[in-house]
């Protein structure tokens, strides 16, 4: 009936405002839960919460396929939101390179949750829902996308 005409409409009227709202993203820098390392020319960087403060971190880079290329130790931090960069200059920016922080107070883990940042650079809008190209060839839904510079 007329009824479920409108709520189509409305429905796709919802979809076309978040498509717009996604395309304001393109060129923003956004961060998702995950564990890979956004790769710049010159450097890579890094983005975890640890739930308490903690005396010890250390961080391992892996190559996709789980391959230890670094490890780096940031010492001491205080519960919260943390960033690192790993200066690693002739990386190539095409690599996928994922990161693992362990997080220890005494000799007892702190609990770390880790972020993947990346930049948007499409917006996919195919069967309904909205998705974004990342940079590093990835493709994410709306609702991954926690933070956006």
């Amino acid at each position: 009936g007329h009824l479920d005409d409108g709520i189509g409409r409305l429905a796709q009227q919802g979809a076309a405002a978040q498509a717009m709202q996604g395309v304001a993203l393109i060129g923003h820098s956004v961060t998702m839960a995950g564990k890979q390392m956004a790769i710049f020319s010159d450097h890579a960087e890094g983005s975890f919460e640890i739930a308490g403060a903690a005396d010890q971190i250390e961080v391992e880079i892996t190559t996709a396929a789980g391959t230890v290329v670094d490890r780096i130790s940031l010492g001491a931090a205080g519960a919260g939101k943390h960033d690192f960069v790993w200066d690693r200059a002739g990386i190539d920016p095409r690599a996928e390179l994922n990161f693992n922080v362990v997080a220890t107070r005494g000799s007892k883990p702190v609990k770390v949750e880790t972020f993947s940042r990346d930049t948007v650079v499409a917006v996919n809008t195919q069967g309904g829902t909205l998705g974004f190209q990342l940079a590093s060839g990835r493709s994410v839904g709306y609702d991954a996308i926690l933070t956006v510079d």
